[in-house]
């Protein structure tokens, strides 16, 4: 069994006290805040428009006797916002993998976010001998993103202007929540990246499709997704993710859009870990 870290150890710059590096200038290893003292190991990866920080309204609320949550920042953002890279999605998974490995976790569940939901999906795919299970929060499928030229054009812009991630945020929960909550999500979006690397993210997620590769994957796969998202909804996930995983279920999240985590923290920990206790090989 891995070797428990204790809460609230921060692993900053790429370093761990508890287990041997194993970064090196080709690998370093992503920063990452870990809480929790249990025996399962869920690794929680952040959307496009933030660091692991999008999910501090849930932290109050997460078992930590049950689980060991480590929270990831990828490359470019926020505590490992100096680890430079291609910002692609194979060093993504790559990445998540060697930090797993450096913690010296075998097995491990993976959650995801957005962006981070089409991670976990390839994470799951490549290393299904060690993925116990995945959740995508609002995900992206494998796939990428599929829209019109004049919609690519408002994510593209987003990357240097405030006024087209205001408006991608806004779109995002349907209008539903208050301005300010939308202009700070876009000056947190602002301080935890540079645009250079928000853009290269963009085109990666965006662009490649990855989805031949889940095509009959067995890891379970958990999707929750928002009732007022107007983007990642439920036709979207019929014809992609739930056609490409085998074992797959999928939940609708009542009274918010792209950002459960913050809309209803305290429901998305209790769905999250229903469905982790549920995974038991």
């Amino acid at each position: 069994m891995a070797t428990t870290p204790q809460p609230n150890q921060q692993i900053l710059g790429g370093h761990s006290h508890r287990q041997e590096s194993k970064a090196t200038n080709e690998n370093p290893l992503l920063s990452a805040r870990i809480i929790g003292q249990g025996t399962r190991c869920v690794v929680m990866l952040p959307g496009w428009f933030g660091d692991h920080n999008v999910y501090q309204p849930m932290l109050s609320y997460l078992d930590t006797e049950a689980f060991t949550y480590v929270f990831v920042d990828f490359r470019g953002y926020g505590q490992s916002r100096n680890i430079a890279g291609s910002y692609t999605t194979n060093e993504m998974v790559a990445d998540v993998v060697n930090l797993m490995d450096s913690l010296g976790w075998h097995r491990f569940d993976v959650v995801g976010h957005s962006m981070g939901g089409k991670i976990a999906q390839i994470i799951a795919a490549r290393h299904p001998e060690r993925v116990r299970s995945a959740v995508g929060l609002t995900p992206v499928p494998a796939s990428g993103l599929d829209v019109e030229q004049q919609v690519w054009r408002i994510f593209d812009q987003a990357v240097e202007d405030d006024t087209c991630r205001h408006s991608l945020i806004d779109f995002s929960t349907h209008h539903r929540l208050p301005h300010r909550w939308v202009s700070d999500t876009v000056q947190q979006s602002r301080a935890a990246c540079a645009p250079p690397v928000f853009g290269a993210y963009l085109r990666s997620w965006a662009l490649e499709d990855c989805s031949i590769e889940t095509y009959g994957c067995t890891v379970p796969l958990l999707l929750l997704i928002g009732q007022h998202d107007p983007a990642q909804t439920l036709p979207m996930m019929d014809s992609t993710c739930l056609k490409w995983f085998v074992n797959v279920q999928i939940e609708l999240l009542e009274g918010c859009g792209h950002y459960p985590m913050q809309e209803i923290p305290l429901y998305l920990v209790g769905a999250i870990e229903r469905f982790l206790r549920k995974q038991t090989k």
